[in-house]
Formats: structure tokens, sequence, C-alpha cells
């Protein structure tokens, strides 16, 4: 399309329309450089996007305490459900506040 109007540039003879023309090959310019910018952020945006999430799942530094899915969590597979079972109460009774919550008086006396 640049091609087409740069002839017509050529072989145009009214100031106005070549004034036009000039105004329609930058605009043209322009948007081909947008274009080439866009083509070039999607064709990368997948390797960007995988360096993205690979860092973002990255372990920041490390650390002192135990890798969980190279240790802790293996172990605990292999212990037997009755040593969780002991302690299940102990660990839900955790879970609760201190103090019950009053429930609200809806009666209407």
């Amino acid at each position: 399309m640049e091609e087409s109007v740069r002839e017509q540039l050529i072989q145009v003879e009214d100031i106005r329309a070549r004034e036009q023309l000039v105004r329609l090959h930058d605009v043209l310019r322009s948007a081909s450089t947008v274009r080439a910018q866009l083509q070039l952020e999607v064709t990368g945006a997948g390797d960007k996007f995988m360096d993205a999430q690979a860092t973002a799942f990255r372990a920041r530094k490390p650390s002192g305490l135990p890798d969980l899915e190279a240790r802790l969590l293996p172990a605990a597979m292999r212990c037997p459900a009755g040593r969780f079972a002991k302690g299940a109460d102990d660990l839900l009774l955790s879970l609760y506040p201190a103090v019950a919550p009053k429930a609200p008086d809806l009666s209407y006396d």
C-alpha cells in the first residue's frame, strides 16, 4: 500500500492532493511500524509468559525449612493413619476460637 501511495505522489501534480498523500503515507508508515511491533510482541508472548511463570513459582531464597515435596510429604504418606488420628482432635480444637461467638437473639419478647 505504501508503494502505491508513493507512485501516486510521483504522478499527482495538485498540491492539495500531494499533501493528503504525504499524510496518508506517514499514517501508513506508522501503522506498519506499530504492526511490526505488535507482531514481535505476540510471537514472543509465549516465551515471556513461560519465563514469568517459572519466575513466579521459583523459590525466592533457600531457607532452613525442609522441602515439603522432597522430604515431608513422602514421610507423611508412609506414616500410619492412626498416628494422625490421635492428634486430629487437638488440631481441630486449635482451629476454633478461644471464646465461642455468641449467637444473636432473634426472639421478639
